[in-house]
């Protein structure tokens, strides 16, 4: 158990399932490996690392694991499963990916030769950045190559020898899918209310 866990309420099954995923720094924070760096959150700040990296729990390649989780940030994944806590029971089945806030060639493809063919679902934050590494990843998983662009209040995609234009402020996978005519089968899910599942355990556990 982990003392900012705590203070910020998380559940103790789903504390136990993250402990094997985390440590702590010399100030006691807790600290996330990327293999090259590292995550780091205090509860007064939170470092997201521009990694190579993916962070990852559990083996990937388990026959048990029906479905992968993605998201920016290992503290977004541990405020997902708090706010889905009856998943515990399931979570041999779960596998969680954190990106960091970089998305590189690399990693791109560390995603797709790892994920495809597997269930997909993504938690990255309800704004257009997030939403641009919505479709990037859902691309990537089902080997679709992509180029998004952000243009002004404008996001021109360019995907299967088209290219197509939508406003910002409408863009999501969903609506680009619906113009593109293609289905991914990968689902975003998004917080109501808040930016990130983060900003909604905070916002519960501190009453903002």
């Amino acid at each position: 158990m982990h003392p900012y866990l705590v203070k910020l309420g998380v559940h103790t099954e789903v504390q136990v399932f993250f402990d094997p995923y985390f440590s702590n720094d010399p100030s006691g924070n807790l600290s996330f490996a990327y293999g090259d760096t590292c995550e780091v959150f205090g509860l007064a700040w939170h470092k997201i690392p521009a990694s190579g990296n993916l962070w990852i729990t559990g083996s990937p390649d388990s026959p048990t694991i029906r479905h992968v989780i993605i998201c920016s940030s290992a503290m977004e994944a541990i405020a997902w499963l708090h706010c889905h806590h009856t998943m515990i029971a399931c979570s041999d089945q779960l596998c969680f990916v954190a990106t960091g806030v970089s998305l590189l060639a690399s990693k791109l493809k560390q995603l797709s030769a790892t994920f495809a063919g597997k269930r997909c679902s993504l938690l990255f934050s309800d704004d257009i950045l997030g939403r641009v590494f919505d479709l990037k990843i859902a691309a990537a998983i089902r080997s679709q190559p992509v180029e998004v662009t952000l243009d002004g209040d404008r996001v021109k995609v360019e995907f299967r020898a088209a290219q197509y234009l939508l406003s910002a402020d409408q863009f999501s996978l969903n609506a680009f899918e619906k113009l593109a005519a293609f289905r991914f089968h990968v689902q975003t899910l998004k917080p109501k209310g808040a930016l990130t599942w983060l900003d909604r355990l905070t916002a519960a556990a501190f009453n903002l």
